[in-house]
């Protein structure tokens, strides 16, 4: 027997959160275990190819954080045409028969079987004739009353809110890649960068120059980067996260760090300003001069925000 979540938990923000631990209490109430039962793909991006989105995280990352948080085991799948044209009851059905389902939750705005005729609204009418127990969960609210989504995280990232991101997640939003060869300019007028090329299947956020934290051989760095194209150096056009290094987060120096090949992840604090075409490279060296000065005299971040694996 097993009490089982079920929905689409792209980015594990803080609205997921809640989740997994109201279904958690739950599971612990009737000594049964929690499952969560989601998608290798997110559903909208199958029902409306034209218009899909990026994932916040990989699905590795997001099933490390469900873990965390209490799942006792994760069902991913993929959501195809047989899965779209699953009815509500059929798909309750498999929910009995796969994972021996004695109690489902969900969260308010989820709603599954073709068509998305199960909802929040009439699960119980659904739940009830299965001889399943259910539970609703509400959305998670922003003090300021914003719902906490997925979609809402995306855009914040898109339009460098990383406040509003970081709010939501309950964590710096961060992108993770190994340290690559870049064009190599930077050290040769005094800001050498590590450089990660984005997954274009992942969330990258907009274009411009970022305070960032990023865990990088071992250590914890207080940092700037820049999502672009560099153009002030390069004429590839290939957008690129370029971070410069600034110090450890116990002030000390970086140091001769070699990181090529090297794991990285990068999470963003604040945004600081667009990324520019500048007239040559001591125009651009001023310019960073002064990013470096905003980000170090800024109060440090909050690295219990700072995602490390």
């Amino acid at each position: 027997m097993s009490v089982v979540l079920t929905g689409n938990f792209d980015g594990v923000h803080i609205g997921h959160a809640d989740l997994v631990r109201a279904a958690k209490k739950m599971a612990d109430l009737r000594g049964e275990p929690l499952y969560i039962y989601t998608f290798n793909n997110n559903p909208k991006n199958f029902l409306d190819p034209a218009h899909a989105v990026a994932s916040v995280m990989s699905l590795s990352d997001r099933d490390r954080l469900l873990y965390d948080l209490g799942a006792d085991r994760i069902v991913s799948v993929d959501f195809d045409k047989a899965f779209a044209d699953m009815t509500a009851d059929e798909y309750l059905d498999m929910l009995v028969s796969e994972l021996d389902c004695t109690c489902v939750v969900c969260g308010e705005n989820f709603c599954f079987g073709r068509g998305g005729l199960c909802n929040a609204h009439n699960i119980g009418l659904y739940a009830s004739a299965h001889g399943l127990a259910h539970t609703v969960v509400p959305l998670t609210r922003l003090p300021d009353g914003r719902a906490v989504s997925s979609t809402a995280v995306r855009r914040s990232v898109a339009d460098a809110d990383m406040g509003t991101a970081c709010a939501m997640l309950g964590r710096y939003f961060y992108m993770k890649g190994r340290v690559v060869h870049g064009r190599h300019e930077g050290t040769s007028f005094g800001y050498p960068t590590i450089n990660i090329a984005p997954d274009i299947s992942l969330a990258v956020p907009g274009r411009g120059v970022y305070e960032t934290v990023t865990v990088v051989g071992g250590c914890l760095w207080r940092s700037m980067t820049n999502i672009g194209t560099a153009p002030t150096v390069s004429s590839s056009g290939r957008t690129m996260a370029e971070t410069n290094l600034l110090c450890a987060a116990d002030g000390s120096d970086v140091g001769d760090l070699n990181a090529y090949g090297c794991p990285a992840t990068v999470s963003f604090v604040r945004y600081l300003r667009p990324e520019i075409r500048f007239s040559g490279v001591d125009e651009l060296v001023a310019q960073l001069a002064r990013d470096r000065a905003s980000v170090l005299a800024s109060d440090a971040p909050n690295y219990d925000k700072v995602v490390r694996f």
